[in-house]
């Protein structure tokens, strides 16, 4: 017996929506990146809009994994990608392989970059699937400059999985100023913040 052929449909590419603040944190956190940069993405929704916003004329290495960075790093002609491999969760968007060696543990990354679920001044950095902790903490174990992006309406939030304390990061990119006491708490830990208000780095 032969079925008759599925009738075709349109093409719907799965185009990730971003939170309209992410925009502005995407536009400065893609101005962080250098000429020859190693950088590790995690596999937060308002990375590839990260990476979309970084000059195409830049030359760098990206390790992630995440395949949609994955797809977003490989448009960028000037770009290699790394992809640390694994069991896919399409939850997370993420491939993980506790058991086999990583990339990440043989480099390392000049820059990473770090979505947060939420960020409180007692609980610190958390995110919504605790899957990925090992990954994240692996990468900033390894990078040289510890970068957290993180939208204003995330502060005094807590998600299921404790990522790192807001010491344990050099910047903070958000979209519009923090509140007064988390200005303290980076100042005190001398983390940077950076947002469309801050001064050029």
């Amino acid at each position: 017996m032969v079925h008759k052929p599925a009738p075709s449909m349109p093409v719907i590419q799965d185009v990730p929506r971003n939170h309209r603040d992410d925009l502005p944190i995407a536009i400065l956190a893609a101005g962080m990146v250098n000429e020859n940069d190693l950088i590790f993405f995690d596999n937060g929704q308002e990375i590839p809009l990260v990476i979309s916003m970084i000059p195409d004329a830049i030359t760098f290495t990206g390790i992630c994994y995440s395949h949609r960075v994955f797809v977003a790093l490989n448009e960028k002609p000037n770009v290699t990608a790394i992809l640390c491999g694994g069991t896919y969760r399409a939850r997370s968007d993420a491939f993980y392989d506790a058991s086999n060696s990583s990339p990440l543990d043989s480099l390392n990354p000049r820059k990473i970059f770090i979505s947060a679920s939420g960020v409180h001044d007692h609980f610190g950095v958390s995110w919504f699937n605790p899957e990925d902790l090992a990954t994240k903490r692996k990468a900033m174990a390894r990078g040289l400059r510890k970068i957290l992006l993180a939208r204003h309406a995330l502060f005094d939030e807590v998600a299921s999985a404790s990522l790192a304390p807001l010491s344990a990061f050099d910047v903070l990119i958000s979209e519009r100023p923090l509140p007064a006491d988390y200005v303290t708490h980076c100042r005190n830990a001398s983390v940077k913040i950076i947002t469309p208000d801050s001064e050029d780095e």
